[in-house]
């Protein structure tokens, strides 16, 4: 159906309308077929819209929402403060309904709504904030800017993980191991991330510097005899300095030797300066679902 819609052959809209309408399809296939409806502009695409809002699946009636922010926005902005009101919609629909305060949706009505949000920010859930001060940004509103603090809850794992195992500059999967066997010892195996705080989390990736995991930070050493030894700082006890090269071979150097030693850093850049703060947000999320006890 996606195919379909991409190549401009057009399916019957009764076809389409019963697919959309139906409670038993698959949820993708009830996405496409609005999504196909609306390239037709049929005109039962509003009918089904509704049918849309009252399914169960949140993928369902978040699709409709943004259907329905192209082609009727006053109609939208009803369903946006439904939406956000709403005690039954879940995060990543009233993350939905925030971001379109910011874009197709933006007017004084969406700004009057999140004014309205806004005066009461410090009982907006955790899970929210990132959304509304990100809205309230692109609106030129007056409202806390966006924070670091705002990614610790409401990401999504899936996405998460995608970012994890695929983003291109990221490259998360290059210097970390997530479960045994695959990615990499550059960095500390992660398959029992969820097991420590938030918080943890944000620090290691947006200040990588502050905590460095025993093992996992370089140093060079100048010795006395003018010799240079670099690699990953194991341990130092009893006057002895324990370095591992990239071989996994361990060097041990009598600290009386040393001359000259810089400081322990973490070889992982600040993520902050090249995922988004929404990126961050999911990958936090995934991290939290990675409690491996072994």
């Amino acid at each position: 159906m996606a195919l379909a819609r991409l190549l401009k052959i057009e399916i019957p809209g009764e076809a389409l309308v019963a697919v959309a309408k139906n409670e038993s399809s698959i949820p993708a296939l009830r996405i496409e077929a609005l999504r196909a409806l609306a390239t037709q502009k049929n005109e039962k695409l509003p009918a089904c819209i509704t049918s849309a809002f009252e399914s169960k699946e949140h993928s369902i009636r978040i699709e409709a929402l943004k259907i329905l922010a192209k082609f009727n926005p006053v109609l939208a902005l009803d369903r946006v403060e439904v939406v956000l009101s709403s005690n039954k919609a879940n995060t990543l629909e009233k993350q939905t309904a925030l971001a379109l305060l910011g874009g197709d949706l933006a007017s004084a009505k969406g700004d009057s709504i999140l004014n309205l949000l806004l005066n009461s920010f410090e009982e907006c859930p955790p899970s929210l904030k990132l959304d509304l001060t990100e809205a309230a940004a692109v609106r030129q509103i007056n409202a806390p800017d966006p924070d670091f603090t705002h990614t610790l809850e409401g990401g999504d794992a899936d996405r998460g993980r995608n970012l994890f195992m695929n983003h291109i500059a990221a490259q998360c999967i290059r210097c970390h191991k997530v479960k045994d066997g695959k990615g990499s010892d550059i960095g500390p195996n992660l398959k029992s991330a969820g097991l420590q705080e938030r918080g943890h989390h944000l620090e290691a990736i947006v200040e990588p510097q502050k905590t460095i995991t025993e093992g996992y930070g370089s140093i060079s050493l100048t010795l006395e005899n003018g010799q240079s030894i670099a690699g990953l700082f194991e341990s130092e006890m009893k006057g002895v300095i324990e370095i591992k090269d990239a071989e996994g071979v361990i060097t041990k150097v009598a600290s009386e030797n040393v001359k000259e030693r810089t400081p322990v850093i973490s070889t992982m850049p600040p993520m902050g300066a090249i995922l988004t703060k929404r990126e961050i947000r999911d990958i936090i999320e995934y991290l939290s679902t990675l409690k491996s006890k072994k």
